[in-house]
């Protein structure tokens, strides 16, 4: 109970629950923070010293942030192409929540990235045939909430999996640039991140460190 008290503490600050962020699921808010906490204060951490494997999600590879807005009008998503025509987000924009995840990827994919197109299908996923007929997907490293309004401000949030070193410094720069965030949006806001500044593996003391902080 105590590392699972932990670890909601960790994901409702960075993370979300659940499959499929991109279609709105698994953002959440945690009512009885207090009682939680207590419980998650109890839990004695170990570090482990094992290198990270290549072919698993390892948190000492992974990248967090959100980016938060405050809009001027109402109706500040129907200047995002793609969205002003859609009727039912007006319906969506009513309960507090638009769903960007497409207009951003889209953004990084074929207005920013730079890199090979090998890189570029590995970060946000293809499906490929091969002559057998058999399907191969390649899944995105990168997950993206749809916008949620917190109070008098807006919330994107998301993670991204940086299990290739080679290119983890240029994907995680892509996602902290400002100039795409405002470009897809039209607004200006705040990109806060862990890590915070430039990307590095972490150590696991700095994953422990990172869990921890959330309480």
């Amino acid at each position: 109970m105590q590392q699972l008290a932990a670890l909601l503490l960790f994901l409702e600050q960075w993370g979300h629950l659940g499959a499929k962020p991109q279609l709105g699921y698994g953002m959440f808010q945690i009512n009885n923070r207090e009682e939680v906490r207590k419980w998650a204060s109890g839990q004695n951490w170990s570090v482990g010293s094992k290198a990270p494997d290549d072919r698993l999600p390892d948190l000492r590879r992974f990248g967090f942030f959100r980016y938060r807005f405050l809009p001027q009008r109402k109706d500040w998503w129907i200047q995002i192409p793609g969205l002003k025509e859609e009727s039912q987000i007006q319906l969506l924009a009513s309960n507090n929540m638009v769903p960007l995840t497409p207009s951003l990827k889209n953004e990084w994919r074929f207005q920013r990235w730079t890199g090979s197109r090998r890189d570029e299908q590995w970060v946000f996923g293809t499906t490929r045939w091969r002559r057998n007929r058999a399907i191969v997907r390649v899944r995105s490293k990168i997950a993206v909430s749809w916008a949620y309004k917190l109070d008098k401000e807006w919330e994107i949030r998301g993670w991204v999996w940086l299990q290739k070193p080679a290119i983890a410094k240029d994907v995680w720069e892509l996602l902290k640039d400002d100039a795409s965030w405002r470009s897809t949006i039209g607004l200006e806001g705040t990109w806060q991140g862990e890590p915070p500044g430039d990307w590095s593996e972490r150590t696991a003391e700095q994953v422990k460190s990172l869990v921890q902080g959330a309480i």
